[in-house]
């Protein structure tokens, strides 16, 4: 996976929500991850670029995604 930010992806840094949820259940439930999903213009996420439609299909920037909930911590 890329470090940072301003770097081409490659296939690793890429992943489906359900993929995602899975991979970090102690993170998120995919209840949660769809919410963040279904209001990402609201918050941020396509403004960070963590977003990602092909078609109708959606993916997530797993690098600018970690960015994005990083920088919402308290």
């Amino acid at each position: 996976m890329t470090t940072a930010t301003n770097q081409n992806p490659t296939f690793e840094d890429i992943a489906e929500p359900d993929d995602l949820a899975t991979e970090h259940p102690h993170l998120f439930t995919k209840g949660r991850l769809d919410w963040l999903l279904r209001n990402r213009e609201r918050n941020g996420l396509t403004k960070a670029g963590a977003v990602l439609m092909v078609g109708r299909k959606m993916y997530i920037h797993k690098q600018r995604f970690l960015d994005w909930f990083l920088s919402h911590s308290a």
